[in-house]
């Protein structure tokens, strides 16, 4: 873990079968970060504003304006192309007026499909279908906004 301006970095996969790599954990409220600890199990962000404000914040609720690009997976060989006729995804309970719209991007990003956008139900559903047309394709990723 370590800071670059704003944002905090982290190294390492979520899963055994997906390679590390680096990805932006989070952005502090401020212009630069200071320094950070977890102690007691939260993560702490020492920032300032450049000038003359310090703060010290925990890593708490989310953005509205996050976006996600999954790592791209490669499921084919040179020569053919493969079907992929569903896609699941798992969340916790979304909360009234939540949303997340999602891209399918595939083909060495030459092509994007829309998919079904994941809402807030009265049912709390927590696994979506959001493909349930299959698509040939050489490798693809998931963008989430």
């Amino acid at each position: 873990m370590w800071t670059s301006n704003a944002t905090i970095m982290l190294w390492g996969a979520g899963d055994n079968k997906v390679p590390v790599k680096m990805f932006q954990y989070l952005t502090a409220g401020n212009a630069t970060i200071g320094a950070i600890a977890s102690t007691f199990g939260s993560l702490l962000v020492s920032s300032t504003d450049g000038s003359t404000k310090y703060y010290l914040e925990k890593e708490n609720n989310y953005s509205i304006a996050a976006s996600y690009k999954t790592i791209a997976l490669n499921l084919s060989n040179s020569r053919e192309e493969v079907a992929i006729d569903m896609i699941k995804v798992k969340t916790e309970q979304i909360e009234s007026g939540g949303k997340l719209d999602i891209n399918l991007v595939y083909n060495q990003g030459k092509t994007t499909k829309a998919l079904t956008q994941i809402a807030y139900a009265a049912s709390n559903p927590t696994v979506h279908k959001i493909l349930s047309k299959g698509v040939t394709l050489e490798d693809f990723r998931l963008e989430f906004d």
